[in-house]
């Protein structure tokens, strides 16, 4: 600071030669930057304690649940507790755009050191690069007692600016100490965490998280209704999502022109795809790439909704200042925006003079009963799918347990009757193989097929309303990756 004073003082002498008064703006400038590192060396070193408090709680609560299932076994006090813990472990999520941010500051501090290494051995030796000033002054005074003091004024400027340099280095050092550190204690926060997880994981499965559905999980409803419901959350959200746009603004862009983008091209695609349908079955133009290119235009055409919802789910979590609610919100939208595409994929595929009427030559009714079905699911069960989520989101264990569970089971019965009007082996889509081939094992066996089928949810719904939330959940994640 002495040293940044002094310079000031060269700049304010307006008598000084104009090469000095540069030099010593140059020597201000350069230590500017120091009081901004130092605020961030303090805050990673903040961030820094209280990622290894944060890891050694984990790993006290992991040693004390250990304990905890041997002395009391299993139980619902000890699913809900595990749930909860689930809940609360730190993301991977949340740390990859830190660390992803923190290697952008370790090459620019990188870089900084490099120009700063440079501009030392630029001053070393001192007197040298004096003389190399002074004999550029020279040039504009050439009486040698004027230049002397202008020699000592340039000579002290020098020695101030190698001292900010060397304090730069030695504080550009600690930073780049303090990043590694925090570095270290954020893999290892990780590491724990991920130990702990997986404990949870192996036996949140075969343990209840909650009670059976009772008279309290009806009472419950009136809260989280409200709390879905509720327009101040509601424009939070909205707000958040503007402000996310603001802080992230190519992302928002090139998300918007994606979405715009397939809107556009879907109507000539549709076309596109009318044009193909008059070439198959054609024996001059029918050909296997125009399959390929019927079901390459179905995925694109499915695309805009359910990429549209995805992207604004996407947005709400990059938001600067989140809710739990809004991030509720996000999860719900990035869970049900996937769900959907591959549901209108589907129908798309199915649809009159779609991929599987004219590709594949399946039965106008088989379609049709498809159709039917798919249509139902996207009316009635995407929207449950969202409430499940939103709800299983909240910070409020009464509402997951009322109207995240209610929601979970009636997405369940959705699914339920979808697959019994699908799979029904008299009046489902196979009926017609059934009967052709009624002698293969296939079909002898089309009840147990009927059965798994339409029965899958059921069970899902009634683990639910016994308690295991989370077991169900899990298993609906496993059932429909299988299904797709």
């Amino acid at each position: 600071r002495l040293l940044q004073e002094s310079a000031l003082a060269e700049i304010a002498n307006e008598d000084a030669h104009p090469r000095v008064r540069e030099l010593a703006r140059e020597t201000v400038e350069l230590g500017a930057d120091l009081p901004a590192i130092a605020a961030d060396i303090q805050r990673v070193t903040t961030e820094l304690d209280s990622i290894e408090d944060q890891a050694k709680q984990i790993e006290n609560t992991l040693n004390v649940s250990r304990q905890r299932l041997a002395i009391g076994g299993v139980s619902q006090a000890i699913g809900r507790l595990f749930a909860e813990e689930r809940r609360n472990l730190p993301q991977v999520a949340q740390y990859r755009q830190q660390v992803r941010e923190r290697r952008k500051t370790l090459s620019e501090i990188g870089l900084a050191q490099v120009r700063i290494e440079e501009e030392r051995r630029a001053l070393t030796p001192v007197t040298g690069r004096v003389e190399e000033i002074v004999a550029e002054i020279a040039t504009d005074i050439g009486d040698e007692e004027d230049l002397e003091p202008i020699r000592t004024d340039v000579q002290r400027l020098l020695n101030a600016r190698r001292s900010v340099l060397n304090q730069m280095a030695s504080t550009y050092t600690t930073y780049l100490r303090a990043l590694s550190d925090l570095d270290v204690a954020q893999r290892r926060l990780l590491d724990v965490a991920a130990e702990y997880k997986e404990f949870l994981d192996q036996n949140l499965l075969w343990i209840p998280n909650s009670s059976p559905v009772n008279t309290a999980t009806i009472t419950g409803l009136g809260p989280g209704i409200a709390w879905v419901l509720s327009p101040k959350s509601w424009a939070d959200a909205v707000n958040e999502f503007v402000q996310s746009g603001q802080e992230h603004p190519v992302r928002t862009v090139l998300a918007v022109f994606l979405v715009g983008l397939a809107l556009f091209v879907r109507r000539l695609l549709i076309k596109r795809n009318r044009a193909i349908n008059q070439l198959v079955g054609r024996l001059s133009s029918d050909s296997i790439l125009l399959t390929v290119q019927a079901l390459g235009i179905a995925m694109v055409v499915a695309l805009p909704l359910p990429l549209a919802l995805f992207t604004i789910g996407w947005l709400l979590q990059q938001a600067p200042l989140t809710t739990e609610f809004t991030l509720a919100v996000a999860a719900g939208l990035l869970a049900v925006g996937p769900f959907l595409y591959n549901v209108r994929l589907f129908r798309i595929l199915c649809s009159r003079n779609g991929v599987m009427h004219t590709h594949f030559d399946w039965g106008d009714k088989m379609l049709a009963t498809i159709r039917r079905q798919l249509d139902f699911l996207i009316a009635v069960g995407v929207p449950l799918a969202f409430v499940a989520v939103l709800a299983y989101q909240s910070p409020d264990p009464a509402t997951r347990d009322s109207l995240g569970r209610l929601a979970f089971i009636s997405v369940m019965v959705v699914l339920a009757m979808v697959f019994i009007g699908i799979a029904n082996p008299r009046s489902g889509v196979a009926n017609n193989y059934y009967a052709t081939h009624d002698t293969g094992w296939v079909s002898r066996l089309r009840w147990l097929w009927y059965i798994l089928t339409a029965g899958s949810p059921i069970v899902l719904a009634f683990l639910a309303l016994l308690g295991f939330n989370y077991t169900a959940a899990i298993l609906t994640g496993e059932v429909v990756d299988t299904i797709w």
